[in-house]
């Protein structure tokens, strides 16, 4: 796992960004047709 901030951004943000790159959301994954992979963007415990 990566933790890029402490701060969570909002989904709506993250959806955007994703979606420029081609990314599905599916629950609460991304997904990307060109493979199996899948992203995920968990909750930072403590953060509302």
């Amino acid at each position: 796992m990566i933790h890029t901030s402490l701060i969570k951004p909002k989904r709506k943000n993250i959806r955007e960004a994703m979606s420029e790159l081609d990314f599905i959301e599916d629950g609460r994954y991304f997904k990307h047709g060109d493979t199996d992979l899948f992203v995920e963007f968990p909750d930072v415990p403590g953060q509302p």
